[in-house]
């Protein structure tokens, strides 16, 4: 049995925090909600502008219950503090991913197409998914700042639990792409930034 707990950050409001306590038995598909509390702050601007004593602090009370013992952690962002974008490729020239010299080349790239024209080297990028159809292929990615990241691993260190995987919220990203590329197909799977590292987690 692998215990979970994810935390929802501006799921349906950009200032509350929903805790979930989840189990999944691993040796069958199987998932039991054990249970389930929100939190009301200004979780959105702590976040926005990485105040990581406020974030610590309001945290503390979620992190430290006795449930949470033994949980491995998933974040999930709000939208708000995400940026997606969708490239499209010739499938002749679509990059490895499974060679992390390609990936890595391919992060940079997107970096250097900043759809914010903010300082690059305050983003971290992740590759949601690609999408083959005839001779091209969609590349969904979304950019994090990285002081979003620091400021979530730092209240969660403070508090003396360990945060496994920081994502933008799935629904959220399904929604923008759609809006943004009404033409195109949106098919991926879900991704998740460790410590800038880019691991792909479930088939969504």
């Amino acid at each position: 049995m692998e215990k979970l707990a994810v935390l929802a950050f501006g799921e349906n409001e950009e200032n509350l925090v929903k805790v979930t306590l989840l189990d999944r038995n691993t040796s069958k598909p199987l998932l039991t909600v054990r249970s389930s509390k929100e939190r009301h702050e200004d979780f959105y601007g702590m976040l926005k502008n990485a105040e990581v004593d406020c974030l610590t602090q309001s945290l503390q009370e979620l992190l430290v219950d006795e449930e949470m013992a033994g949980r491995f952690c998933y974040v999930n962002l709000p939208d708000s503090l995400v940026i997606y974008k969708c490239f499209k490729r010739n499938v002749a020239n679509l990059p490895n991913f499974k060679q992390e010299e390609e990936r890595e080349e391919f992060k940079a790239l997107c970096l250097k197409e900043n759809p914010d024209k903010k300082p690059l080297d305050n983003y971290q990028v992740a590759i949601m998914g690609v999408t083959t159809l005839g001779e091209f292929a969609y590349i969904n990615v979304a950019y994090v700042l990285k002081a979003t990241i620091q400021a979530l691993q730092g209240a969660f260190a403070r508090n003396k639990m360990a945060v496994l995987a920081i994502e933008p919220n799935f629904n959220g990203l399904r929604r923008i792409l759609r809006l943004h590329f009404p033409t195109q197909p949106c098919i991926f799977l879900r991704a998740v930034i460790i410590s800038g590292l880019i691991k792909k987690t479930f088939l969504a």
